[in-house]
């Protein structure tokens, strides 16, 4: 078994999986951990990605880093600049909203790009108790992508937990991948 690093609520290990855990006790000077569920009640392995948030010198940008294991995959994350305008677009019936958006949980709360392609988006989402936080839900485009559009796409459905309650990633954020 690989080495484990103890970072916030979860466990990490070197090749970047992560889960939540409890720690229950020590065994002989060792501590013992039990897993506990995801956030979102939605499985119960997650594979990590790492989020940094950076500065763009030249363009005067924030945007987010996903940096996958082995460093080869990078993803920027920008934020949605006419988020709340369309948010408030839906909610005043804006015809002109409406015909791109017929809920509030289809508009995009961050554009995701590879390589200067667009690849995803990032939506907003309630979570499943009251007591759990809202998180952020990144779809597998990579069919529709491919099919409609010839450009590459995600393969697999993401998650974000760690972020506020308007859906804003913090500094360092992980991104995770229900495996089941």
């Amino acid at each position: 078994m690989p080495t484990m690093f103890l970072e916030g609520n979860h466990l990490s290990d070197f090749y970047g999986l992560a889960r939540y855990y409890k720690l229950i006790g020590t065994v002989m000077g060792n501590p013992k951990y039990q897993f506990i569920e995801s956030k979102a009640n939605i499985g119960s392995t997650l594979k990590a990605a790492y989020i940094k948030k950076q500065y763009h010198e030249e363009k005067k940008l924030y945007y987010h880093q996903a940096i996958f294991p082995g460093g080869r995959t990078v993803w920027g994350m920008f934020e949605n600049k006419y988020y709340d305008k369309e948010i408030k677009g839906i909610e005043s019936g804006d015809e002109e909203v409406l015909e791109h958006y017929k809920h509030k949980s289809s508009v995009p709360k961050y554009h995701i790009y590879k390589n200067n392609i667009k690849i995803g988006i990032a939506l907003p989402r309630e979570a499943h108790e009251r007591s759990d936080k809202p998180y952020l839900f990144i779809p597998e485009t990579k069919r529709y992508y491919r099919n409609k559009r010839n450009k590459p796409g995600i393969g697999l459905n993401y998650y974000i937990f760690d972020i506020d309650d308007d859906y804003l990633m913090k500094n360092q954020s992980i991104l995770y991948r229900y495996l089941n």
